[in-house]
């Protein structure tokens, strides 16, 4: 995890001598923008505030060796692999370092900034440790840019030690990187496609809201900092520091590369469902075809192709969504997401949208994301047929495939139900019973 540091205003400040929760009404009185860091011996935990406001609090483990490794400003920087991140609160975050011995950091940063690695702390992941050998970044921040119904953040570590933070938001794209000075995004990526990286993905829905704030800890009196503060005990507390962000419009993210992406020889989802992927091959499906676009009825025609396709990926996002909930409640291990993969790998031929490498299509937390250009007569057609495919490797894998099968059918049957009218406008109920037949 990379966390963009801003300017150091106190640092290694022993917990036994510091309030945090003294501490944080003060920064919130002075309008503090920026991170208090405390690290004890069980855990990490790093308050955000923007403005005075608490943005967030977290606590947990950062699973690294050397924990922190010096910049190319010769500043500290948190790195490490997160193992554990969840909410917590500062009366909270104060109880702990109270009862135990540890260190304390205050670093200043813009609002913006702010803002980011707060949204950061309480995103999703979606990719982990995607290697550029394969995976083609400029591709895939272009595609994150063009779904802006969620909020986007790519972490990056190049070979040579660069690290960077890219933050996509609405229409604004945001770089924080560990090098001095201002990044563009564009400089930001040849530098990573030079020197190759890893990048992770991490996604919040709902990016069109302001984060969370919560109320300043209980008013009281700021506590003065200790004689070994490595600062100048006569610097103020809220500095207004800057950090290594740029805000840049989408308009300036890349153009998406010509090279295709060349998927792994060993890629997970075909690697562990191979057999399978295999089995469900030999079984006889559907014509594609049988389904036309042309005899949807006249609602699609009326709302428009791209207003019918965003209420088609919604409603194959619920399709899919409640197979792999049906799945979860009879089967002990989560495999929709790798049969689904494993199907869309055998339906990339026919339909390269489905392509998990090719960065336009991806299901995640129960929806559909989809930045191609296909037509929805080819998509649902396409979507249909590896959904299709992942039911099949389930239930035929499955120890108690009767009882899977049966639970997927009557969820199925209780989505008709309760979506009827939705789908039966874009002739989606037929290729639903294609789908569990």
């Amino acid at each position: 995890m990379f966390i963009p540091r801003g300017k150091p205003v106190y640092e290694n400040l022993a917990t036994s001598y510091v309030l945090v929760d003294s501490l944080a009404d003060d920064l919130s009185e002075g309008g503090f923008s920026g991170i208090v860091e405390v690290v004890l011996r069980e855990v990490d935990c790093l308050i955000v505030f923007g403005r005075g406001a608490v943005l967030a609090a977290t606590e947990g483990r950062l699973a690294a060796d050397d924990r922190y490794s010096e910049d190319l400003d010769g500043q500290s920087e948190l790195r490490g692999d997160e193992k554990s991140l969840v909410p917590s609160s500062v009366p909270q975050i104060a109880a702990q370092s109270r009862n135990e011995r540890g260190r304390l950091s205050i670093y200043a940063c813009s609002l913006d900034a702010a803002r980011s690695i707060a949204d950061r702390l309480t995103a999703h992941t979606l990719y982990t440790r995607l290697s550029t050998e394969f995976a083609d970044l400029d591709r895939m921040v272009t595609k994150l840019t063009r779904e802006n119904e969620r909020e986007w953040f790519v972490e990056v570590e190049t070979s040579n030690g660069l690290a960077g933070l890219i933050h996509l938001k609405d229409e604004t794209c945001r770089v924080f990187t560990s090098a001095p000075g201002e990044a563009s995004l564009r400089d930001f990526l040849d530098k990573c496609g030079q020197a190759g990286a890893t990048f992770d993905v991490h996604y919040k829905v709902g990016s069109n809201q302001a984060p969370a704030v919560s109320p300043p800890a209980s008013a009281g009196a700021g506590t003065p900092p200790p004689a070994d503060a490595t600062a100048s005990q006569d610097a103020p507390v809220a500095i207004a520091g800057q950090d290594a962000s740029h805000a840049v419009s989408v308009d300036e993210a890349p153009a998406v590369s010509a090279a295709s992406v060349q998927p792994p020889a060993a890629a997970p989802a075909s690697a562990e469902s191979g057999a399978e992927a295999e089995d469900a091959a030999a079984v006889e499906e559907p014509p594609a075809a049988e389904l036309r676009w042309q005899d949807v009825p006249a609602r699609a025609e009326d709302t428009g192709e791209a207003e019918a396709m965003a209420e088609i990926k919604r409603l194959m996002g619920e399709i899919a969504s409640t197979i792999e909930t049906a799945a979860r409640s009879v089967e002990t291990r989560d495999t929709f997401s790798m049969y689904l993969r494993a199907g869309q790998l055998k339906m990339a031929d026919r339909y390269p949208f489905l392509d998990p490498f090719g960065n336009e299509f991806e299901y995640l937390g129960g929806e559909i994301v989809f930045v191609g250009a296909e037509k929805p007569e080819a998509f649902i057609a396409g979507v249909t047929e590896a959904l299709k495919l992942a039911v099949t490797s389930i239930i035929e894998t499955s120890s108690q495939s009767v009882r899977l099968r049966a639970r997927i059918e009557e969820d199925m049957g209780q989505l008709m139900e309760r979506l009827r009218p939705e789908l039966e406008a874009f002739g989606l109920d037929q290729y639903i019973e294609q789908i569990i037949t």
